[in-house]
């Protein structure tokens, strides 16, 4: 070999083997600044002093070539730390591009990463980080920013020196004040601004220099200024996936060009001052499995052709002004969740919503509608929730909706429903809330009911139920309300009654209930009301 060539080898091998120890010093010094559970031990156990180079460390890589940190990634470790020294990261790993510390439990400003001077990616998200984001114009590679899930506050600083940028996530903190302008940022293919205090205009003009814009995400930002019409720039974004605008203070009609974004898979426009109808051009999104529209002020039918948004999984138009009947959703058998309250729907409930086997929540109260709910409802999936009250339905409370033994809530108060009580609730150990008042039901209450272990609610009142309060009353060890009025129950208040001591509120007035009251009542420490006029009781309150 010659001697200058072997010369240079030596410095490079030299050099190299200087730069590894450096760099595995470095981290080691990281690694020290943090407060490492026991837990994260595995995580960190290849984290050694006496390794030649970092690059086995788990969550370290190297360029293969150079054997230099390119890339360092701490992901939910539950590592902490009051400050993270970045600069003295940042300085001694030049050739780092990536920064992934996500789902910690790290706090501290953040002025060192402009130390990094060669990240693609910066990920921070869900710590404890606070203050300001510093100038973070000298990292013009960034790619990739994600500082979402923290407490930064103050406003954006100027972004327009990072025109690589394709992913900025800035979500969840408590940034404030106007935003800087976007329009430089022409590579943006995600764009998540939401859950902030942001004031003024949002740079709507903007999106027209983001062609590849996948996600769009404005909601919760109640400071913004308030637009008169939806954003036209918003309906020639063709490449959203995403489109979530809830409660960003947008107003007008919905118009006919978001049947445009046919790549939409979740479109939320909840929360704002929508009016007008549902456009017809809406079932052009046949990609869609989530769809909010609540709370806005949307009138008329569902259109013609919502019928043919059949993956829709998840949809939300409660608290609007909707009129008509619900028979556009009877072939949309992939819904998991449907939330159509307060609005003025009228007419039976689809009898196909029987045969939807993903169908697991279900909200329809305050509406009009009548007839009889499917027999087989809520029996296929794993069903939690069902509230259909103040509405004119009638007939038998479908049998089987805690079949899967899930359910965790039943309310069908205020309507016209009839039978009796389905002995399959008596064994829905999940059962929290049992509340059917106000309906014309009858028979005895099956044993079981009265007795189930996490109920919280028992509300029968107003309705023609017969036979006696369950001495198993006392195994409710959950129970807060119990209203029984207006019934024709019998016999006595069993004295186990007074085990059950999370009790609130009793009324059981207007029955037929006699004897004495029971002396174990005087245990319920937390009983704030007791009604029992209109029954045969005798003796004192204890």
């Amino acid at each position: 070999m010659k001697p200058v060539l072997h010369l240079l080898l030596f410095f490079y091998v030299t050099a190299g083997a200087a730069a590894s120890n450096s760099e595995v010093g470095a981290l080691l010094d990281f690694k020290r600044a943090l407060t490492v559970p026991r837990a994260a031990a595995g995580f960190f156990a290849t984290w050694d002093a006496a390794a030649a180079t970092p690059c086995n460390f788990t969550g370290v890589t190297c360029d293969p070539a150079a054997g230099r940190v390119t890339a360092v990634s701490v992901r939910a470790q539950g590592v902490a730390a009051a400050s993270v020294p970045f600069t003295d990261v940042c300085g001694a790993l030049p050739w780092l591009e990536k920064l992934s510390l996500p789902e910690n439990r790290l706090a501290g400003g953040i002025h060192g990463v402009r130390a990094c001077v060669g990240l693609r990616d910066l990920t921070l998200a869900f710590n404890y980080f606070s203050g300001a984001v510093p100038d973070l114009s000298p990292l013009t590679k960034l790619r990739s920013l994600n500082i979402s899930g923290n407490s930064f506050t103050g406003s954006l600083p100027d972004l327009s020196p990072l025109t690589k940028l394709r992913r900025l996530d800035i979500s969840m903190n408590r940034f404030s004040g106007a935003l800087p302008d976007l329009s430089p940022l022409t590579k943006l293919r995600w764009l998540d601004i939401s859950d902030n205090s942001f004031s003024g205009a949002f740079p709507w003009g903007a999106l027209a220099a983001m062609p590849d814009l996948a996600v769009l995400a404005v909601a919760d930002n109640p400071c913004l200024e308030r637009t008169s019409s939806f954003p036209d720039e918003v309906t020639k974004l063709i490449n959203l996936t995403v489109l979530y605008l809830s409660a960003a203070n947008i107003g007008g009609v919905i118009p006919p060009g978001i049947g445009n974004l046919v790549n939409l898979v979740l479109l939320d426009l909840t929360n704002n001052s929508l009016t007008g109808n549902i456009p017809p051009e809406i079932s052009k999104l046949t990609k869609l499995y989530q769809l909010e529209l609540y709370n806005n002020s949307l009138h008329g039918e569902l259109p013609e052709g919502f019928s043919r948004l059949t993956k829709l999984q998840f949809l939300d138009a409660s608290m609007n002004d909707l009129t008509g009947s619900l028979s556009e959703l009877r072939t949309l058998t992939q819904l998991r969740s449907l939330q159509l309250y307060e609005n003025f729907f009228s007419g039976e409930v689809p009898p196909e919503f029987g045969e939807f086997k993903e169908l697991v929540n279900i909200s329809l109260y305050n509406n009009n509608l009548t007839g009889e709910l499917p027999r087989s409802l809520g029996s296929w999936a794993q069903f939690i929730f069902i509230d259909v009250s103040t509405n004119s339905l009638s007939g038998p409370i479908p049998p089987d909706m805690c079949k899967q033994g899930t359910m965790y809530g039943l309310y069908m108060l205020d309507n016209n429903f009839s039978g009796e009580i389905p002995a399959t609730y008596a064994r829905c150990k999940s059962l929290r809330e049992f509340r059917v008042g106000k309906n014309s039901m009858s028979g005895d209450v099956p044993v079981g009911l009265w007795s189930l272990n996490n109920i919280m609610t028992i509300d029968l009142e107003d309705n023609q139920f017969t036979g006696c309060i369950s001495d198993g009353i006392g195994n409710a060890m959950s129970l807060v309300y119990l209203t029984l009025a207006r019934n024709q129950f019998s016999g006595v208040i069993p004295p186990s009654i007074g085990n059950a001591t999370n009790l609130w509120i009793i009324d059981i007035s207007s029955n037929e209930i006699s004897g004495k009251i029971p002396e174990s009542i005087g245990r319920l420490t937390g009983l704030e009301r007791l009604y029992l006029a209109g029954n045969k009781i005798s003796g004192v309150i204890p």
